[in-house]
């Protein structure tokens, strides 16, 4: 008998257990919504003049019934004190007095970052040292003979006969891997609890690196420290062939003969956007319909098969042109981020030193490959 009693309420005390959850649930259920009918009641009340004013959140809660008997009987705590949702007001006052409305914020941190395309259109070749090395050919000592086999014998015999010989004299260059880099203090509780600001900076700072290496690659200068760009290693632009009266797109063209003259092809120019713009919009005569010259503007960034490439780095009015399969970029180590707490009192001060930098060197073996000069004005 025992046992059956013993089985029966083992039966339903899973019931028992259900029921009560559910009872439970109810009766939070109704005192949810009437907290919500005390909300609507105690937002709203009647002026003198019998209209319905909002009060602020402030009165709501020294007005509550709760809050009196707290401050009256000195209680150690309110408890709960239901005063509405603060996204309930259209504004909060601030401690100045003066209305503010409750802001949203935007996601993310809105910043311009211009393409960055240069060192697309070089060969970029992975680095193994501190110091690039590289045999360099002196065309002024250098000499091509060929010719056919006895061309010089008289009378003429080919075979048997001494052939031409050519001379070429070779110099060691050699090119040091520089160092680019930034750093930042941070707090330590920013990047804790700030994710998306800890991402925006963690972008920011390799974009401003990458930034600057662009103009290192165009305008660097090789000494303390720098890259030897492209226009310091670059040869001068042939004015003389220059023709009266030519336009932008001439030079251009001008520039592509002079580097295959050379032995290379003009694979990439590189402009300040000013000077792409102005070459963009050239037109012919408007009695012909003034149609654009380059091409249509959704057409593809290309002059005389040479793709153009808009920079800010660039100087206005000046332009740098090369063969980018002759020119190398020896990545010794691409851009990084490191943190550390390592420097200066940063650890008692709960800072944080960011640091980003790259190593590379710019290699121009033969600077016949690389053109840069000014546009005619």
């Amino acid at each position: 008998m025992d046992q059956e009693l013993s089985t029966t309420f083992e039966g339903l005390k899973d019931e028992i257990v259900q029921f009560a959850k559910g009872a439970h649930g109810k009766i939070l259920e109704q005192d949810e919504r009437l907290i919500q009918i005390e909300q609507k009641l105690s937002h709203s009340t009647v002026d003198a003049n019998g209209d319905s004013e909002t009060k602020s959140l402030g009165a709501q809660f020294v007005e509550h019934e709760q809050v009196k008997t707290f401050l009256a009987a000195g209680l150690s705590r309110s408890g709960r004190v239901p005063v509405g949702s603060f996204f309930e007001k259209s504004t909060i006052f601030s401690g100045s007095g003066t209305t503010n409305p409750l802001p949203q914020r935007v996601p993310g941190i809105a910043v311009g970052r211009p393409r960055l395309r240069v060192r697309d259109a070089l060969t970029v070749v992975p680095a193994t040292s501190n110091v690039i090395e590289y045999a360099k050919l002196v065309l002024s000592s250098s000499t091509n003979a060929a010719q056919p086999q006895g061309y010089s014998t008289s009378p003429y015999q080919g075979e048997g006969s001494i052939k031409a010989e050519s001379a070429m004299q070779f110099v060691l260059a050699s090119m040091p891997v520089s160092t680019l880099a930034h750093w930042v203090p941070a707090a330590k509780q920013i990047l804790d609890d700030n994710l998306v600001l800890q991402s925006f900076i963690d972008t920011q700072m390799k974009f401003w690196l990458a930034q600057y290496e662009e103009s290192q690659l165009l305008n660097g200068g090789g000494g303390s420290g720098e890259l030897d760009g492209l226009v310091h290693q670059a040869t001068a632009y042939d004015t003389g062939l220059n023709v009266a009266n030519d336009t932008k797109v001439d030079t251009v063209r001008h520039i592509s003969t002079q580097l295959e003259l050379a032995g290379y092809q003009a694979t990439t120019i590189v402009l300040n956007p000013k000077d792409a713009a102005l070459i963009d919009l050239i037109k012919t005569a408007v009695a012909s319909g003034g149609q654009y010259v380059v091409g249509e503007p959704g057409s593809a960034g290309t002059l005389w098969n040479i793709n153009v490439v808009s920079s800010p780095s660039m100087t206005t009015t000046k332009f740098v042109a090369f063969d980018g399969s002759r020119v190398f970029l020896y990545d010794r180590m691409s851009a990084i981020l490191e943190a550390s707490r390592e420097h200066s009192d940063f650890f008692t001060r709960n800072l944080v030193a960011l640091l980003c930098e790259l190593r590379e060197a710019l290699v121009v073996p033969d600077p016949l490959a690389v053109v840069a000069g000014t546009f005619p004005s």
